[in-house]
C-alpha cells in the first residue's frame, strides 16, 4: 500500500546505498555494541541488590522508544521549529528528519 512517490523515493534512496553496505553486518555490530554495553554495565554492579530489578524494565522502555522514534520520528519531513514554542520567528525553519537531512 505505498503511494508512488514513496515508491520512485524507495528506488532512489536503495540505488544510492553503497554496494559495500551489508544490512547483516549492520544489524550484528549493533547487537554486537548493545550486548557489550550491558555486559559491561552489569559488570559494574558490584554490590547492586534491587537494582538488578531495573534492567527488564529499562530494557523494555529502551526498546519502546526505539520503536516510537523509528514509527513517528525517523525518515519523516517535519518542521521542528514549528513544533518548538521557542524557535517562533525563526525564518528557513524546515529540517527534514530524513536519509538525505534536508535543511533549510
Amino acid at each position: 500500500m505505498m503511494t508512488e512517490r514513496q515508491r520512485k523515493f524507495r528506488e532512489q534512496y536503495k540505488s544510492d546505498i553503497s554496494p559495500l553496505y551489508n544490512g547483516l553486518v549492520h544489524i550484528g555490530v549493533m547487537y554486537a555494541v548493545g550486548i557489550a554495553a550491558v555486559i559491561y554495565c552489569i559488570s559494574q554492579l558490584s554490590t547492586a541488590s534491587w537494582e538488578y530489578l531495573l534492567i527488564i524494565p529499562v530494557f523494555l522502555a529502551g526498546n519502546f522508544v526505539e520503536w516510537a522514534m523509528h514509527t513517528y520520528v525517523m525518515h519523516r519531513r517535519i518542521d521542528v521549529f514549528a513544533c518548538a514554542p521557542f524557535t517562533k520567528g525563526i525564518p528557513g525553519s524546515i529540517i527534514s528528519i530524513s536519509p538525505t537531512m534536508t535543511l533549510r
